[in-house]
Formats: structure tokens, sequence, C-alpha cells
């Protein structure tokens, strides 16, 4: 059995253009080894959008495949994560009503309420080794990069994932600018040492975790905890005229620097628990940023340094 990287290639396309424990990435230097996992594709896969009957590469129903993520879609509401329920979600049609709304502050509450995606990986921190099998829950250009040493053609996946895979070295910072928080490396093949052979014994089957002997922690739970840490952190440091209340934020319009130029846009709501923003330029784009890159207010920081900026989300609809 293979992991199929055609349908990673399509996945990957997609993404660009739209009994474990929980694991939340760490500011630093994080060293992780991922695990794909064996799943039997049931009815119910595409029924909740898991694959599509009009993929070429989607897997039959009732064949076992290698697999590696579990996708969700995340509302935020009341610094809460909520999933969405696909088709039929009440917070996606309420967030619909209200960015159709006429009243400009609904309208943002509307933005706010959307759904974001997150991918799940069963990984190991060969740091601590001792952990086992963990779950982590990757931002989208995490995921991508991922994918990126998948569709390359350079690696074959037994060669990337697994007990004799290579280990992925994920950076995080929270205070850089958003195209620098996350970086990710492949660490070198003869630096990554195979791993017990028992680890596979308790990888999770994340697209029925119901039929798993131990069922891994809420990571829902434990980023609302996260999240109201890190507000917590906030609200302890010392202040100064370019701090930021977190709670003011919502509908707020910034402004930064991208491309040497300064963007508007208007605060849409938290991108995720590590305590970013999403923004709506008024190019039509979305924007991740941390409260470090932006200013409040008609004006920017007098002295912001010129920063180069990667858009990081797809184009806004309904506009």
């Amino acid at each position: 059995m293979a992991l199929n990287v055609s349908y990673y290639q399509n996945r990957q396309a997609e993404i660009q253009t739209s009994g474990g424990k929980f694991l939340k990435l760490k500011n630093g230097k994080n060293t992780l080894r991922v695990f794909t996992f064996e799943h039997t594709v049931t009815e119910a896969d595409y029924a909740n959008g898991v694959f599509r009957k009009n993929d070429i590469n989607a897997p039959k129903i009732g064949s076992v495949i290698e697999h590696l993520e579990s996708h969700q879609r995340l509302h935020f509401q009341d610094k809460k994560s909520v999933p969405c329920e696909g088709p039929g979600c009440e917070l996606c049609k309420e967030a619909s009503r209200l960015m159709a709304s006429s009243n400009k502050q609904e309208q943002e509450l509307g933005k706010r309420l959307r759904a974001v995606d997150r991918y799940e990986l069963n990984c190991v921190d060969t740091d601590n080794p001792d952990n086992g099998i963990q779950i982590a829950t990757v931002p989208t250009s995490v995921f991508n990069r991922i994918l990126d040493f998948l569709v390359c053609g350079e690696y074959e996946p037994e060669e990337l994932f697994g007990v004799n895979g290579r280990d992925m070295i994920i950076t995080r910072d929270s205070k850089a600018t958003p195209d620098k928080m996350y970086q990710v490396m492949l660490r070198d093949g003869k630096k990554s040492a195979p791993l017990d052979e028992e680890l596979i014994e308790d990888v999770q089957d994340l697209l029925n975790p119901e039929g798993n002997d131990e069922h891994p922690e809420d990571p829902l739970e434990d980023a609302d905890e996260d999240l109201e840490d890190e507000v917590d952190e906030e609200e302890e440091s010392d202040s100064d005229d370019d701090f930021v209340d977190d709670d003011d934020l919502s509908g707020q319009v910034i402004h930064f620097e991208f491309e040497g130029e300064v963007t508007q846009a208007t605060i849409i709501g938290p991108a995720d628990e590590e305590g970013m923003w999403l923004a709506d330029g008024e190019d039509e784009m979305e924007y991740e940023l941390s409260p470090d890159d932006f200013t409040v207010g008609p004006k920017p920081k007098p002295k912001a340094k010129k920063k180069s900026k990667k858009k990081v989300a797809k184009k806004v609809t309904g506009r």
C-alpha cells in the first residue's frame, strides 16, 4: 500500500487557491516526524466531503488507503473553536446572512464568523520521542509546505513519513512577519534517526476517530485554553502607544506595509488560536497578520520598516 501522490498534487492545488495527545507547535524549533495512517474508505467520507466523486484520484468505497491528514474547518465564536458542520451548517448560514447585510458592522461580524482551515497530523516530537504519537494541528502554510516535499518528485512517501522517514523542522516565530512566521525544513536523512516500530501501533485513523482504541484529547478544547493563555499574557505585558487590545480588533481598520506600500484592510477576526488575525484587504485579498504587523487607525506606524508579505489566502468572493 502506498500514499496516493496524485491525490495530494490536486489537494495542494486546492489549498494554494483556496490514542494520541494533542501537540501544540511552540515558539522556536519543533522537530516532528509525520506518520501516515490506514483508513477504510466509507460512504460517509464522500458525504462529509473528505473525498469527491468527480476526482479521478479519489479512492473507492471499501478500499483501504494510506492517508496523511484530517482536514477541519472551524468557526471562532466568543474566542471558542466550533467545528463547521459542512452543508447546512447554521454558523455558515449566519455568517452568510451577516455578510449580506447592508449594515457594515454586521458584515464584519459575518466575516469574523466564517470558517477557517486546519490540518491534523499524526506526529512524533523527535526531541521528546517518549511522548509517543501525538496529534498536531497545523495551519495551511505548514501543511502546504509538507505537500511540497511530497509532490516535488524528489522523495518517495516512505522516505518522508513514518519510523524510517525524515524529520520536519518547523520553526515558529510569533513576532515574525506573516510570511516568515512558520518555516518548514526537511532534515537530512542521515540525521533523521529511525524510530521505534511499535509507534505504528499508536497511529490514529484521523478520519475515523471513533474507531481508534484510544481517543486523542480534544484539540479544540486545548486550542481554546491556549488562546485564553495568550490573551492573558498580552494583558499582563507592558503597554505602550502601539499596544492593541485584542478585544477591540474585530471590524477595526488597520494599515500595514506590503511590498513597500501601505495597505489598508479591515480585521475580520482571529485566524487561529496562535494569536494571528485575518484581515480583509482593499485589494480583495485576505491577510494573516500578527498584532505587531499592523497599526489600528488611519495612519501607519511612523517608523515602520519595509516588509515583504505573501498573500496567504485566496481572493474574497461576493464583493
